[in-house]
């Protein structure tokens, strides 16, 4: 039976692994080890946790996880940030399906904080499954400390960055035309319309529409317009001619339609050419409008319905005519304001919601789905030339697949088109792989560049930071909290914080201790010693908890103050229920993390999100109370600490991070004094602050103009911003940085390296390079792999409703994470579409990972102990050696100029090709059967030393097969780093040595030789295993200088007993009885061979064989029995007699039949 301690089974061995480095906390030592090194940045692209990660996800953690490793291997210092994506309309979309609301309106009745608590949820849905993937697939991330999009200190750095655009002129709010979703009632930007499904081919309608002319001179003629839109009919203002192109009059029946195409006509129709003229003569004509439209729904000027020039006009598709309705369409809007200036006509004729207004052809029904209707009403006026089916690529909502309708409506812009040189400057230094997307989709998007739709209509999302005045229109963006509370009037108390003195339950650890514990002898001490300070103060006011411990020290303080002691129940201990008057570390042992404090509640007992309410109570109200007063509050380490939390705006994690990085235990001190700096920031009903809707919708500020309120306008901004700012917001830059600050870690810009699908070219890709460039910081990274979209194995995208969807778990519990990695690396270039085939992964497991497995499992079966090296003068481990020194450094250029697959496949090659099938298959006999224990040593020490370099080269690529051979190599080498990950990478020169290549040069022509000498053996249906007498080639025209050990090669290769100098190829075929006997000989070896393997036999196994057959048969292998015995490993052969054996094979020699047994002996 095989033995299933040699089978690879690499999940269970991958689950292995992963404790291995759970517990020796392999990834922090490998920070730890490097931290010194020079700084290498990485960016990871954040993934929105509201769905459970796909097997496209595996694809770009695969190549988001090779480079950091690589470059730490190298010396390099590689944080590794993990983010969380979790504002945005994926998610509010989600969410509304939940809980069945339709309409944003119903998000209002539903109540916008409730609603986006829900939306903060659900982004953790799945955080689970995606921690526990990452570590799964062996990507290295901080995921401790991540950024977090919607927490307060991220929105504080995009706040700034807004602040910073608008500085410059950039932010702007117009009236323009937008891609608009009437379901998720948001505009879009142009960037968002390149997300995978945002345009798809549809059949629809169009119409040729007659406009009567009314201008004097054109009896019954026809401005003949086409559109695919039927219900922007409605809000046509004007017809464009291009002035530069000849239109046509042409008689059709008894009316004229002008044209600059001949207008499509069916059989029997006589059409004839009147005149020709060109566009500029057709200016100004005027034309009877389709509909009078109610004053209401105009928002501009009046109309004369008239021909105006339109350069955008073309012939390729309609009529040369185009129907102009500014609010619908954006080059019908530029060609109006050319016309009319500040005050051209436009209609608006659609409501939010898409439907069309009230007292219009297709009244309440959405515009597009109205179309039919009105074209069918201007059937009946005579108005309809011709309908013609048309199909087209149209706009969808990437996120709700609702048809997008072009919209004029006010909104919120960045003016990028004033800086596309920049952009395609900053573009020009980046190393893109593939190469083509550079100057091909990616700038081909920056050379068209539109100005950035930067706010959206919804509720998830970064408030856009413009407060407007109610009375006086004045608008101020903030750009930080800082200038928030100020700008407010800030706190009008000041306050001190101080914590009791040292009591009983102190030294006892008691938790809780709501009473009956006071303060010990020290702590009175303590307190005392404090006075000193408070003396300073000049305090007008204390307040205290009425417990025991702080009511003593309140009274010691207030007594020398000459100060009357103030008591609120509010600022007691947190209440730790069950575990009141129980040993601290029960209450601490109860949460898996300091964060899960905030929402997880001790039976009977409050979260901090409580004791932070409570405390932020307390505080609103004395601002409330009083005004211009130094007040301290004495009271417990816990409400103190969340006091500061909320007082200075502190996220959840932000307020973790205070603790633990402030003291080993306390965040405060017993006795201690401390300023508290409260500002005066929107807050949600946990206290802390939280600038999202509705809570920054409701803080008003006083106008600096005309001391009227302002209130913040209700736009969110674009989710892309959230990770196009990410570079900064993750270090809460520039705050973090500031004077005093001490910052923790410099900022980590630009990137060195990132990677993601090659849709992110419009998305994360382009807001990174926007954000920056706006920025003035240059380029945001420095190299980025573009990755081709993951399909089915007939190249279709995968989706549910086909059925066609990979799970990635089940693929990983079957094959192994490090199968899959190395699949995706090896089996196309990264920007090529990968059409994933299971089959493809048998392949690469039975492969190259089988190979690489089976053969380090030769090594082990054969060696105990042993030290990697390269000095052997055996020919043929000094062309492994040389040949490993090649692929090092062919690795090594690979990875240092981004070349993952052609690094990935020269791996492959040399370990099946050059290190297994050949090197290791010549060198089989002397692990087996050496004929001394220096050749031995030579073999296993040059094995070793492959295999120790195969190790490193393959541990960025497959973290797992690294460090399970890196173990197994550690046994038998005594390599003294615990991980494969904490040893350096391969040493590399600059070339391979001139012996080297001569080496690598004499065994590719010996090589060659014996492939050309194998087919010949083919060609004749001679097997390898029959001996022949010679085998000639032309020897002096190769000059080979190791000619005896490599004439020894091919002779062993094509089984020959001699070589012989020819001028060509040619093998002797005659076989003499002595060559067929011994070739006999080895037909029986080998079978013997294979029963001993089924067997589950070790090469160290004795063995007796038996054999029974025709006396001639009996009587060869007996005149070849000691040569039998040595290649077989049998100490005993038994010829006839009665069969005892543990396994048995009949089989045909040379047309005769053989039976064999074996036993182990």
């Amino acid at each position: 039976m095989p033995d299933d301690s040699k089978q690879l089974n690499l999940p269970k061995r991958e689950e292995e692994v992963l404790k291995l480095w759970e517990t020796e906390g392999t990834f922090e030592r490998s920070l730890e080890k490097t931290k010194k090194g020079k700084l290498f940045t990485f960016f990871e692209g954040p993934p929105t946790a509201n769905a459970a990660p796909g097997i496209h996800h595996l694809e770009s953690r695969a190549f988001k996880d090779i480079i950091p490793r690589y470059k730490t291997m190298r010396g390099f210092f590689v944080p590794r940030k993990a983010g969380w994506d979790t504002h945005g309309l994926p998610v509010e979309i989600q969410v509304e399906k939940a809980l069945g609301l339709k309409t944003k309106k119903d998000i209002e009745a539903y109540g916008i904080a409730a609603f986006n608590e829900k939306c903060r949820e659900s982004v953790w849905q799945f955080k689970e499954a995606w921690e526990k993937s990452t570590k799964r697939i062996g990507f290295w991330l901080d995921l401790k400390q991540p950024y977090i999009t919607y927490q307060s200190e991220y929105m504080e750095s995009l706040w700034w960055i807004i602040k910073e655009i608008w500085k410059k002129g950039l932010l702007y709010q117009d009236f323009k035309v937008i891609p608009w979703c009437s379901r998720c009632g948001t505009g879009l930007s142009t960037h968002e319309l390149g997300q995978p499904g945002a345009y798809r081919s549809v059949k629809e309608n169009s119409v040729f529409v007659k406009l009567k002319i009314m201008t004097t001179g054109h009896t019954n003629e026809y401005l003949l317009v086409w559109t695919t839109t039927p219900w922007t009919l409605s809000a046509n203002v004007a017809v464009a001619v291009n002035p530069k192109i000849d239109y046509t009059k042409f008689k059709i029946g008894g009316e004229y339609v002008w044209s600059a195409t001949p207008p499509p006509y069916g059989q029997g129709e006589e059409i004839g050419v009147i005149e020709k003229v060109s566009g500029r003569s057709l200016l100004g004509i005027i034309y009877e409008p389709l509909y009078r439209i109610p004053k209401e729904y105009s928002l501009g000027g009046t109309t004369e319905y008239s021909v105006i020039g339109g350069d955008f006009v073309s012939t390729e598709d309609g009529t040369g005519m185009v129907h102009i309705a500014p609010a619908f369409g954006d080059e019908d809007m530029i060609a109006a304001k050319k016309t009319w200036g500040e005050k051209y006509p436009i209609f608006h004729t659609v409501n939010l919601d898409g439907t069309m207004k009230r007292g219009l052809v297709g009244e309440g029904k959405f515009a597009k789905d109205a179309d039919a209707e009105i074209v069918e009403e201007l059937k009946k006026r005579g108005v309809v030339y011709k309908v013609k089916p048309f199909e087209h690529d149209y706009p969808f909502c990437w996120r709700c697949g609702t048809a997008l309708l072009y919209f004029a409506k006010n909104a919120w812009w960045i003016k990028m088109s004033g800086f596309k040189e920049k952009l395609l400057q900053n573009n020009a230094t980046i190393n893109w792989v593939p190469e083509h997307i550079k100057e091909g989709r990616f700038g081909e998007f920056l050379r068209e560049v539109r100005d950035w739709a930067f706010s959206r209509d919804r509720f998830w999302g970064t408030p856009l930071p413009v407060w407007q005045c109610e009375g006086c229109g004045y608008q101020d963006i903030i750009g930080s909290f800082g200038e928030l509370d100020a700008k407010s009037g800030g706190a009008k108390n000041k306050y001190l914080v101080m914590r009791h003195g040292e009591s009983e339950s102190n030294i006892q650890n008691i938790c809780g201790a709501k009473d009956g514990y006071s303060l010990t002898l020290k702590g009175r001490t303590e307190v005392e010693k404090a006075i000193r300070i408070l003396k300073k103060e000049n305090i007008d006011a204390i307040f205290a908890s009425p417990i025991t411990r702080t009511k003593e020290t309140a009274e010691i303080v207030g007594e020398f103050l000459g100060k009357t002691i103030r008591y609120d129940a509010r600022l007691r201990e947190i209440n730790v229920g069950d575990f009141e008057g129980r040993l601290d570390h029960l209450y601490h042992s109860y949460f898996s993390s300091h964060i899960e404090k905030f929402t997880k509640r001790p039976p009977n007992g409050e979260t901090l999100s409580d004791l932070r309410r409570r405390m932020m109570d307390f505080i609103e109200e004395i601002e409330k109370k009083f005004s211009g007063k130094k007040i301290l509050i004495v009271s417990h380490e816990y409400p103190i600490w969340m006091l500061a939390s909320g007082s200075l705006g502190w996220s959840n994690e932000a307020t973790i991070t205070a603790h633990t990085g402030t003291r080993a235990d306390d965040f405060i001190d017993f006795a201690e004094v401390q300023e508290l700096l409260y500002k005066k920031l929107p807050r949600d009903n946990t206290g802390a602050v939280n600038v999202h809707r509705p809570y920054s919708d409701e803080f008003r500020l006083p106008c600096p103009k005309c001391k009227k309120s302002m209130k913040r306008v209700s736009e969110v901004v674009d989710v892309w911003f959230d990770s196009g700012a990410m570079p900064f917001a993750q270090s809460h830059f520039p705050f973090a940085f500031e004077k005093g600050s001490k910052p923790k870690e410099k900022l980590l810009f630009p990137a060195e390296y990132i990677s993601e699908a090659v849709d992110q070219t419009r998305g994360w890709f382009y807001t990174l390079l926007a954000v920056s460039t706006l920025l003035g910081k240059g380029a945001p990274y420095k190299n980025v792999v573009s990755l081709g979209h993951v399909l089915d194995k007939n190249g279709q995208k995968m989706s549910k409703s086909k059925e066609n969807v990979v799970r990635p778990d089940e693929m990983i519990q079957k094959y192994g994470a490090d199968t899959i990695r190395w699949y995706f690396y090896s089996i196309n270039a990264p920007g090529e579409p990968k059409k994933f085939d299971e089959k493809d992964l048998q392949n690469k497991l039975r492969g190259f990972l089988g190979t690489l497995w089976n053969s380090f499992i030769l090594f082990e079966t054969y060696v105990s102990k042993t030290k990697p090296s390269a000095s052997s003068k055996n020919i043929l481990d000094r062309w492994i050696v040389a040949r490993t020194n090649e692929l090092v450094s062919t690795v090594s250029k690979g990875l240092d100029t981004y070349d993952i697959t052609g690094a990935a496949r020269a791996i492959e090659e040399f370990t099946i090709g050059d290190f297994s099938n050949w090197y290791l298959r010549r060198s089989r006999r002397r692990f087996q059967k050496s004929k001394s224990a220096v050749e031995k040593k030579a073999a296993t020490e040059t094995t070793a030393y492959v295999l120790l370099t195969l190790a490193k080269l393959t541990a960025p690529f497959m973290p797992f097969v690294a460090e399970i051979l890196w173990q197994g190599l550690r046994k038998h080498c005594g390599f003294k780093e615990k991980s494969v990950h904490l040893s350096g990478w391969p040493k590399t020169e600059l070339r391979v040595k001139n012996e080297e290549l001569r080496i690598i040069k004499e065994m590719k022509m010996v090589r060659g030789v014996v492939a050309e000498a194998l087919k010949l053996r083919a060609s004749v249906g001679i097997k390898v295993r029959q001996p022949l007498a010679s085998l000639q080639f032309p020897i002096s025209k190769l000059k080979f200088q190791n000619t005896k050990e490599l004439f020894s090669l091919i002779r062993e290769e094509v089984n020959v007993k001699e070589v012989i100098d020819g001028k060509e190829l040619k093998l002797d075929t005659v076989i003499t009885p002595e060559l067929k006997e011994e070739g006999v000989a080895r037909e029986v070896i080998r079978n013997l061979q294979e029963m001993r393997k089924d067997l589950g036999l070790e090469p160290k196994n004795k063995i007796r064989a038996q054999f029974s057959s025709s006396s001639e048969l009996e009587e060869l292998l007996s005149r070849r029995e000691k040569f039998i015995k040595e290649e077989a490993g049998a100490t005993l052969l038994v010829f006839g007699g009665k069969k005892v054996f543990k396994g048995e094979h009949e089989v045909l020699v040379d047309g005769v039949t053989l039976w064999i047994g074996i036993s182990r002996q």
